[in-house]
């Protein structure tokens, strides 16, 4: 008992010297003053009667002394700020504690639990409200010219809640730098990475002078996983990753700009692949490894890296392959890219990088208005002007008019002039191989000269041979001569196939890549990913990067992110092809090796407020029922049992309370015995096996944090079919829609149906917001067939999803601009949900955004979904 009660200290010991107070209760403590004389009112004679006899007022029972004594000396005690140490090895005696954190998206992974295990190294060296104990805390991001600060313990937890993993690895260089300035011996918490960087060693060799005894280590507890590389193939993607360990399977999802996840593929060894339709292949924007919440797992993929729709005109009867340009097109277009045929108007509608056309005789008005069309809303044309193409002066879908009279270049004096001169820094086609044979026999020439044409490449005499002029968001580019050999022996070559992928990339979004084409000027940022992995905001201040300054690997300066101008873009990833994954050798630091701190101090403040208002409320509530009766009464048994009873009806409200107090110093434990107010949460089950998995793993990521936040339990997560198993337990049924969707059989929608009636919430979710709108409404027009639906209405203002303890601006799932629909309010549908919508229809894939990372993300979602259960 000594040695329990030598754990409890006291922050503010002053307080303490209140309780001189307490004998004082014993002195002036007094029952209730004596009840009035009750009398007949006949007369005022009564006035005559009234004798001034003198009644002392009868003094406190002692067990109501003990009760008020024991009220102020808990609200003295608690205002002395109590609290319990347990003691867990740590020395709260410390003069100086230096905590030092590898704030990398490395260590992204498990940032919950480095702010806890901090919070708890804090608290455990420095009491309650106690700032006696110097804190350093150091990262590895900060720079290396920035002062140490001394904190006390609240600002050193202030600023630990504020800190977020980095984009970019640590430097501990400049750590080192920082560290040599430091002379005082203090106590060493190194939250590492994991990895050893360039300077590790000499940043150790820091650590370990300014430690007081050895240094404490925390290492990561999840396993380290790095996208590093993807390339697009003929039949999708290949993708290379590393991690430490051997024979590492990974998954690797590939996301479209708005989050959808297009297909997964499965690795192996650091490598892996995934076949995608060309269609999903040119959605794809990033890849990320499944399980993994850090900048190094996420790839981005850039539209130039990615192979081009390109739009080409089918071979006609009359066309012959050796001399047609139809076919030396469509041989080139099909090495550079996926290729779709047809006539103008179709090649419009599949909406394709750019069209090329061969040499003709120009376009009729329909077709010059839609390709005019098509160009000011971004598309490229690209153009060979042969013999057909010349002289026209009524053709619009040119840069500018040309002569009717071409340029022959295939004779004794011209021959030479016909070379391709070397294209110049500042034009899109500069580094592009051509072969010194390939040369133009004949070219096509401008009537005039032009001021708002860009020549991209000339011949050696001049005479321009790719010319370019923009319309709207889009651009038309003429090669002057013919695609096929008639006037030209580029064909004959790969030199025509390496200039139409050039003039691709330029049609593709951004631009061309900065390490095939260096910026004629700077590249601003226009996505940043922050350390986690996720887009983060683009703050008007950030730097551009110049074109003298080719980033490689991303800083403080420069985060990971896609970077675009002057026709030049620039992929910065997290982790690139090159990084080397290097593990630190723990054993070898002679450091303190430690996996965590549990909370070693206890609040008693609370627990003391509590039990001395509740005896003042017990005493109030026994003068309130009248102690005259203790007063009149010298059985000793009755104010015993009054007492009892007294506390027999607050009882409850200690037992209640007691949880409440002991929950921030105690993780809850899982009840042993499944209690009634537990909950199932169900979903239906579909033919598709990746939609029932995003539906379980979504509802277990709902499921978590019900149980975190409120006092019902959810015990399992249950896949259902309608047709064959009882939904009636199930008071809110979630239905995830797949891709390719089935008519339900006539046993399951009667089931639905007698569900929804008698007073359950069916919730289909038609992942609308990541579909095409046609393709997302024919997918819910199959799911709902059979089904007796109310009329349905986004919710009014007034509806509970709007008043409810969390207020919403809209019903965010994974795509931000989600919509929802319920039972209109005039409907006269008859149910028994007593006025709750018995369906819910929405396309926000909620599911993904339930299941999304442990970083506090999602959360809008997360409440909606919360909302859900709480309104059955």
């Amino acid at each position: 008992m000594s040695g329990l009660f030598s754990q409890i200290h006291f922050a503010h010991l002053g307080a303490l010297f209140a309780l001189a107070a307490i004998p004082l209760i014993w002195l002036v403590s007094k029952m209730i003053p004596p009840s009035p004389r009750t009398m007949a009112l006949p007369t005022f004679k009564f006035l005559a009667d009234l004798g001034s006899v003198s009644r002392n007022i009868q003094a406190a029972p002692i067990w109501l002394k003990i009760l008020r004594s024991l009220a102020l000396f808990c609200l003295i005690a608690a205002i002395a700020t109590p609290y319990y140490s347990a003691g867990n090895g740590v020395k709260t005696t410390a003069e100086a504690v230096t905590i030092v954190i590898d704030d990398s998206w490395a260590n992204a992974n498990d940032w919950e639990q480095i702010r806890a295990n901090s919070k708890a190294i804090i608290e455990n060296h420095a009491p309650i409200n106690n700032a006696t104990t110097q804190f350093r805390l150091m990262t590895s991001s900060q720079n290396a010219q920035m002062p140490i600060s001394v904190l006390s313990n609240r600002d050193t937890l202030n600023f630990t809640e504020q800190l977020e993993p980095k984009p970019y690895l640590p430097d501990h260089r400049a750590l080192t730098n920082r560290l040599k300035k430091l002379d005082q011996k203090s106590h060493i918490y190194y939250f590492t990475d994991g990895l050893r960087h360039d300077a590790s060693d000499e940043f150790i060799g820091e650590l370990k002078r300014i430690a007081i005894g050895k240094p404490n280590l925390l290492k990561p507890n999840s396993p380290l996983v790095t996208l590093n590389n993807i390339e697009a193939t003929e039949n999708g993607f290949a993708f290379e990753y590393k991690s430490f360990a051997k024979n590492a399977r990974e998954k690797v999802n590939f996301l479209s700009k708005d989050g959808e996840i297009l297909g997964t593929g499965q690795g192996e060894n650091g490598r892996g692949s995934l076949a995608l339709p060309a269609n999903l292949v040119r959605k794809t924007a990033a890849a990320s490894i499944a399980g993994q919440y850090n900048a190094g797992a996420h790839f981005m993929i850039a539209a130039s890296v990615l192979p081009p729709l390109i739009g080409i005109e089918g071979l006609g009867q009359a066309d012959e392959p050796l001399v047609s340009d139809n076919h030396y097109i469509a041989t080139a277009a099909n090495m550079i890219g996926n290729v779709v045929q047809g006539d103008v108007d179709n090649l419009i509608a599949a909406k394709p990088n750019a069209i090329i056309f061969g040499d003709r005789n120009g376009f009729s008005p329909s077709e010059e208005r839609a390709l005019l069309a098509y160009m000011r809303h971004g598309g490229t044309i690209i153009r060979f002007m042969g013999a057909h193409a010349v002289g026209k002066q009524q053709d619009l879908i040119v840069c500018a008019p040309l002569s009717a009279t071409p340029r022959i270049m295939a004779s004794n004096f011209s021959w030479n002039g016909a070379r391709i001169e070397p294209t110049p820094p500042l034009s899109p086609l500069f580094g592009v191989e051509i072969n010194e044979e390939a040369r133009p026999r004949i070219v096509s020439v401008f009537q005039n000269a032009q001021s708002n044409v860009e020549i991209w490449a000339r011949l050696m005499d001049q005479t321009p041979l790719v010319s370019r002029r923009a319309i709207g968001l889009g651009q038309i580019v003429m090669i002057h001569t013919s695609a096929s050999p008639v006037w030209s022996d580029i064909s004959l070559y790969d030199s025509q196939i390496h200039i139409l992928r050039r003039i691709l990339q330029t049609s593709m979004a951004n631009g061309i890549s900065a390490n095939t084409r260096p910026p004629s000027g700077e590249m601003r940022p226009i996505l940043l990913l922050n350390g986690f992995g996720e887009i983060g905001q683009v703050s008007a201040d950030q730097k551009p990067i110049l074109p003298n300054q080719l980033v490689s690997a991303p800083n403080a300066d420069y985060p990971p992110g896609i970077y675009a101008g002057n026709g030049s873009v620039h992929v910065l990833q997290a982790a690139s092809s090159d990084l080397a994954l290097r593990r630190l050798d723990y054993k070898a630091q002679d450091f303190d090796l430690v996996s965590g701190f549990a909370k070693s101090q206890v609040d008693l403040r609370q627990t003391l407020f509590f039990i001395g208002f509740l005896a003042l409320a017990v005493d109030c509530l026994i003068a309130a029922l009248g102690l005259a009766f203790f007063r009149k009464s010298s059985n000793k048994f009755a104010e015993m049992a009054t007492i009892l009873l007294c506390l027999f009806v607050f009882s409850p409200l200690l037992a209640t309370s007691t949880p409440a107090i002991a929950q921030s110093t105690a993780a809850p434990k899982a009840s042993a015995k499944m209690s009634d107010d537990d909950l199932v949460l169900a979903y239906i089950i579909t033919p598709d096996a990746a939609t029932n998995l995003a539906a379980k793993t979504g509802l277990e990521g709902l499921s978590a944090a019900l149980n975190a936040r409120t006092n019902i339990r959810t015990t399992r997560i249950i896949g259902i079919s309608p047709a064959s198993d009882e939904m009636a337990l199930y008071p809110i049924i979630y239905w995830l829609l797949p891709a390719n969707n089935r008519p339900m059989d006539a046993a399951s929608a009667q089931a639905l149906n007698r569900y929804m009636r008698n007073g359950g919430v069916l919730f289909i979710d038609t992942k609308g917001g990541g579909r095409e709108r046609r393709i997302a409404l024919q997918n819910t027009q199959i799911a709902t067939r059979g089904l007796v639906l109310p009329p349905l209405e986004p919710p009014p203002e007034n509806h509970v999803l709007h008043r409810s303890f969390y207020l919403l601006a809209g019903f965010p799932g994974r795509f931000a601009n989600s919509n929802l629909w319920v039972e209109a309010q005039n409907s006269t549908n008859i149910s028994a949900n007593d006025g709750v919508s018995p369906i819910i229809i929405g396309d926000g894939d909620w599911a993904s955004a339930w299941a999304g990372g442990p970083h506090g993300r999602e959360q809008t979602a997360i409440e909606l979904g919360l909302i859900f259960i709480f309104m059955r």
